[in-house]
């Protein structure tokens, strides 16, 4: 694994999921070249290459990421889930891009793939980087993202989701933190 660059691919699981798993660390294994650590409610020594990092799964969600989110060193993750699969090798030029763009302005996180459709992409920012319409639906969405850890955590602490992904109080939450 890459560990020269200061990001962490963070994948949320449960072993409920686990049927999806060979298939998601294989391609991970194959096109992925960065640390890597699984937030799960079990501990996995299969998968030599991602540390598994358990939550209790009593706990909030909200509660379960952040506590795991303590063991990730760097300042930018990559949040991930494990139907998110690697299809190619990823761009780790481009990578660097995106995280040099994030540490020089005051944006929050760099979606990976195109999600949303209430945001058109009108408000370009630089080469294929646009702007999501905080206002919109669209504010937040739980894809593929580049982030920066402080400001995830500050969504995640203000949100307090009890259960995984629960409807508009992101976007609005979003919103009021001026996440970009």
């Amino acid at each position: 694994m890459n560990n020269e660059m200061p990001v962490t691919l963070v994948t949320y699981t449960n072993s409920v999921m686990n049927d999806a798993w060979d298939i998601y660390f294989g391609q991970l294994d194959k096109h992925v070249n960065l640390k890597s650590i699984v937030f799960s409610d079990i501990e996995c020594t299969k998968y030599k290459n991602h540390k598994f990092v358990k939550y209790d799964n009593n706990d909030p969600y909200y509660k379960q990421y952040l506590d795991c989110l303590k063991n990730v060193e760097d300042d930018f993750i990559i949040y991930m889930q494990e139907d998110f699969f690697a299809y190619d090798d990823i761009d780790v030029e481009k990578i660097k891009s995106c995280m040099s763009f994030l540490k020089n302005t005051d944006y929050s996180f760099v979606r990976l793939i195109r999600a949303g459709y209430k945001t058109p992409l009108d408000n370009h920012i630089q080469d294929d980087l646009y702007e999501v319409d905080a206002n919109t639906s669209d504010a937040f969405t739980m894809q593929v993202t580049l982030w920066k850890k402080d400001r995830l955590v500050e969504l995640y602490d203000k949100v307090k989701s009890e259960k995984w992904y629960e409807g508009e109080n992101w976007n609005s939450k979003c919103q009021e933190l001026e996440i970009k």
